[in-house]
């Protein structure tokens, strides 16, 4: 099955996605997050507030490289210049 990713597809409060108008094979059925089914044939099912958020740091690899790439334009608009990739996040 071939699917052009839309953001409307989408279920969350970003605004918009990286992937817009990329064509891909496959999309999930069903979400299942920690037993409960958020997701099932498009529609959500989630409660607001259900999930967690999580934050991620930098693989400590690129930490060190000296090459560091810099962060990305929306990275800059949301005000995390930087805290990508010092470790700060």
């Amino acid at each position: 099955m071939q699917r052009t990713i839309t953001w409307s597809d989408l279920h969350d409060n970003v605004g918009y996605t990286p992937y817009e108008g990329k064509q891909i094979t496959g999309w999930p059925v069903t979400v299942i997050s920690r037993g409960a089914v958020v997701v099932q044939d498009q529609q959500l099912h989630a409660q607001p507030g259900q999930g967690q958020y999580i934050p991620r740091r930098c693989p400590q690899p690129l930490l060190n490289n000296p090459l560091q790439p810099q962060p990305s334009s929306a990275a800059r608009w949301l005000g995390l210049k930087g805290k990508a990739w010092s470790g700060q996040a």
